[in-house]
């Protein structure tokens, strides 16, 4: 992502979208990340944190209510966000998947996608809680976005709604 003056305006506009309540949580976790620069791939962690509020926006334009990030925990996997829709659990797990130029479905993308699909599940699993379950799926770069979202719509199970945003460079 480059830092042009439309894509600041762009974050600036994502970033009113989310609530006072749950702006406190998303600062403290961007501000844990801006030291942890890798110089291969920059931001990268911080930059995720932004594709979780691009989710926390989703749920908040399909209609859910009490939307919250959930609490980083390190040693058990967890989902990123929680929401309720119409009285309906759902936890969401955003997943950010850099695809490079021209990116089609060569075998090393689909371990890929098989690794982000399977990581996705085990954080969305940690409980036993009934309601729906989002993954939440950021794609950066360019590549054959239906194709990618066809693989996932045959791959995922039954009980996991997938949501795929194509992330603009």
């Amino acid at each position: 992502m480059s830092l042009t003056p439309e894509a600041l305006l762009q974050l600036d506009a994502l970033l009113a979208t989310i609530p006072d309540a749950a702006w406190g949580t998303w600062k403290a976790g961007i501000l844990a990340q801006v030291d942890q620069h890798n110089p291969a791939r920059g931001w990268a962690q911080a930059l995720d944190l932004f594709n979780e509020a691009r989710a926390y926006r989703h749920l908040a334009k399909i209609g859910c209510d009490d939307i919250a990030f959930c609490p980083r925990d390190y040693l058990f996997a967890s989902p990123d966000l929680r929401a309720k829709h119409q009285q309906t659990p759902i936890r969401c797990e955003v997943k950010t998947l850099h695809l490079g130029r021209d990116a089609s479905l060569t075998p090393a993308l689909l371990r890929k996608l098989r690794s982000r699909l399977d990581d996705g599940l085990r954080q969305l699993r940690t409980d036993n809680e009934s309601g729906r379950r989002l993954l939440y799926l950021v794609l950066a770069g360019s590549g054959d976005i239906a194709a990618i979202s066809a693989w996932f719509t045959a791959a995922a199970p039954s009980d996991l709604e997938i949501v795929i945003d194509p992330l603009e460079s």
